[in-house]
């Protein structure tokens, strides 16, 4: 089959199916697109910054061909953020659409048996639009999320609802996300495809620690939904070894960091993390909490499960799916201060080493037979 991905951000996830389906005999070019004058996207870095309209072959020396097949042909585009309210951004929406147009003459020009569009953004859903218009029947679109905020009243994101309506077959990656949709969307052609490990966190050199002592960690966009406060009152209220920090990761602001700024036994690093920095501060974690009030599916499982990590997830939305107890962490009840304490004791006396499993339907060649090819 002759395949191609066009997809916003997404790399870590993207590359590792890519990959796999290129050693199973698929032809596949993937189409990136990343802001305009950027050196590079998640896992994925450019010789030059990005300009222009056309896409830019990234070639063979790139250091991704390390891990990708050579045969895998990989193409980054810019896009340029609007504003419809501006005039600087109506000349950046008038752009976009010369970029996608020329995407589709890519499209046009390789014949694809099929197209697999990660739609996130409006120039995605430009695309679609103009696919459908022109009556194209071997286009599957995807969604990585489909609500607007995880605070606010559920509503569908605006992309989301001009593009579901099209007709082709649409992806959620859990079946949580699939009733969401179904819910606000019904008579939706929806399958269900899983993310397997992202493997690319493998290619970062963490060969120094950043952290020396023991950890656990929380790690991610930090926002009230994601339940940051729930592990922070457990963790001041009962207290684990003092020879384990607890590290909290990433950029966004909850008021419950107030409360460890003078605890001597927390380390947070509150802004954006590179991808090195990531990949290290999740390789040498004990344990990962993620302690969710809400949320659909998260990539952090599936980073850990690269390091063999073991994850703590609340049962919310797609972790259940995606965490099985005693395989490759366990599910606890959000607000359950002492089983979240208990579950970290018990993972802390675990030996992961012998123990950890990925679970059969996150395996990625269990993913492209089981679930891909059914598309």
């Amino acid at each position: 089959m002759k395949i191609c991905f066009v997809s916003t951000f997404f790399t870590g996830a993207t590359l590792p199916l890519i990959k796999h389906l290129g050693s199973k005999g698929h032809m596949v070019d993937a189409v990136f697109l990343s802001k305009e004058g950027s050196t590079g996207m998640e896992t994925l870095n450019f010789a030059i910054p990005l300009s222009g309209y056309c896409l830019c072959s990234i070639k063979p020396d790139n250091d991704m061909y390390n891990y990708l097949d050579k045969s895998i042909r990989l193409y980054a585009v810019p896009y340029r953020p609007f504003n419809r309210h501006s005039v600087r951004g109506i000349i950046s929406f008038i752009k976009n659409n010369i970029v996608i147009y020329n995407i589709y003459k890519h499209i046009r020009k390789h014949r694809y048996d099929l197209i697999y569009i990660n739609v996130t953004e409006e120039w995605d859903e430009i695309l679609c639009k103009l696919l459908k218009a022109l009556k194209f029947k071997n286009v599957v679109i995807a969604y990585h999320e489909v609500v607007k905020s995880h605070t606010t009243k559920e509503e569908i994101k605006r992309v989301v609802k001009n593009t579901a309506c099209l007709g082709f077959p649409v992806v959620t990656y859990s079946k949580h996300t699939e009733k969401t949709l179904s819910r606000h969307i019904p008579n939706t052609d929806i399958r269900v495809m899983y993310f397997g490990p992202f493997e690319t966190y493998k290619l970062f050199d963490i060969s120094k620690r950043i952290i020396q002592n023991k950890y656990i960690l929380f790690i991610g966009s930090i926002s009230p939904y994601k339940g940051l406060s729930f592990m922070v009152d457990t963790l001041q209220k009962y207290r684990i070894s003092p020879d384990i920090k607890i590290v909290i990761a990433g950029s966004g602001y909850d008021s419950c960091l107030r409360k460890v700024e003078n605890d001597s036994q927390f380390i947070t690093i509150n802004r954006y993390l590179d991808d090195n920095e990531f990949a290290n501060l999740v390789n040498y974690a004990e344990c990962i909490v993620c302690p969710y009030m809400s949320g659909s599916q998260s990539g952090i499982p599936q980073t850990a499960m690269v390091f063999h990590t073991p994850v703590i997830a609340t049962n919310v939305g797609a972790f259940p799916e995606i965490i099985e107890n005693n395989k490759n962490g366990f599910l606890i009840q959000y607000g359950d201060e002492k089983g979240l304490y208990n579950t970290i004791i018990k993972v802390l006396s675990m030996d992961w080493s012998d123990s950890y499993t990925i679970p059969e339907h996150l395996n990625w060649d269990s993913i492209i037979d089981n679930q891909f090819m059914n598309l």
